[in-house]
This record gives structure tokens, C-alpha cells and sequence, in this order.
């Protein structure tokens, strides 16, 4: 589902596991909580994988065409604040969150590479 234009997010594990695979990002580990992020064309996606009790499972965040949706990042960034004050693992959420931050600093870089 789309929470804001651009800002897709599912925890529908079938689907985010199908992804995953496909670009050869698969977690090796599932005794811990983790994450994955990468470039998929003009995509920036960063999965979630909590290990522990009712948070157990994937959550998906695709932000379509990121060089040209900073402020979606940002809001994404913040998404990451706010879980950390609901309690999920504030080491890999920060972390996860610094994935995104390098992002949105080489934003101006990518949207040069995008449109040569």
C-alpha cells in the first residue's frame, strides 16, 4: 500500500521474499533482527526483518524514483524515529535509518547518473 505518493510499504512476506530473491538480497540469518537495502533501477528499497516475539517477520519500504523524491526519504528517515520510540531495535532501525540518510546525500549524484 502506498502511505504516501512514491512511499510503498507491504509486510506482506510472500511478496517481500519473491523480491528479495529476485535481486539476490536475502537475509542469511534469522536469528536476529536485520535489513537489507539496495538500488533497484531508480528505486530505493530497505526491508526490515524483526526475529523476536510479536514483531516477528518483513516489512517492505520501496521509495519509487528516489533521486527525485528527497522529501519522501526524509520521511521514510523519520518513519525510522518513530519505531524506535515505539520500542523496535533502536541499533539496526538507526543503522537502517543511516542507509537511508547516505541516500538522500548522494540524491543530486543519482539524479545526475539518471538523466544522462
Amino acid at each position: 500500500m502506498y502511505i504516501i505518493p512514491k512511499l510503498y510499504v507491504t509486510d506482506d512476506e510472500a511478496e517481500i521474499i519473491d523480491l528479495l530473491v529476485d535481486n539476490q538480497q536475502m537475509p542469511k540469518d534469522f536469528s536476529k533482527d536485520c535489513f537489507v537495502s539496495f538500488l533497484r533501477e531508480r528505486d530505493f528499497i530497505i526491508a526490515l526483518f524483526f526475529a523476536k516475539g510479536d514483531d516477528r517477520g518483513f516489512q517492505l519500504f520501496i521509495v519509487e524514483d528516489f533521486a527525485f523524491n528527497v522529501a519522501t526519504m526524509k520521511v521514510l528517515a523519520d518513519s525510522f524515529d518513530t519505531l524506535i520510540d515505539e520500542g523496535f531495535n533502536p541499533l539496526m532501525l538507526t543503522t537502517a535509518k543511516g542507509q537511508i540518510t547516505e541516500s538522500i546525500a548522494m540524491a543530486a549524484t543519482y539524479r545526475l547518473l539518471f538523466s544522462a
